[in-house]
């Protein structure tokens, strides 16, 4: 098996029982030590698993995925934030709305990803919420 195929078996172990601070926490753990990328971190967003996790807990995976890990990072991160922002205004902070700004006027964002072509869909979904 494949690097890509491992990884995203991975992921979908972690993310068939409901996300916890503590499980996020893991799989920001394994994406500081490269063993996922940022590209299949957007499948975060998928069904409801963020819907248990407060803004201050999504907050340091957020910050490793747009800040480490280039335009694929930044991708993930706005497709995320996209989904989290839509499930309740009232749960996102002042920071997390910061970090999304400073994502979105990333010149990271232009750059060469292996992420799916519905980015712009994202970025606009972003940019109007």
């Amino acid at each position: 098996m494949d690097r890509s195929k491992e990884e995203t078996h991975l992921f979908s172990i972690y993310l068939s029982v409901q996300m916890s601070k503590s499980r996020l926490a893991e799989i920001t753990d394994l994406l500081k030590q490269g063993n996922i990328s940022a590209s299949v971190c957007g499948r975060i967003s998928y069904g409801s698993q963020l819907n248990h996790i407060s803004a201050t807990d999504l907050i340091p995976f957020i910050q490793e995925l747009s800040s480490h890990h280039g335009a694929d990072g930044i991708w993930a991160t706005i497709k995320i934030m996209s989904i989290y922002c839509l499930g309740g205004r009232n749960r996102v902070s002042n920071k997390l709305y910061e970090q999304l700004k400073e994502i979105l006027v990333s010149e990271t964002l232009f750059e060469k990803t292996a992420i799916s072509s519905r980015d712009g869909h994202s970025l606009d979904l972003s940019i109007n919420l």
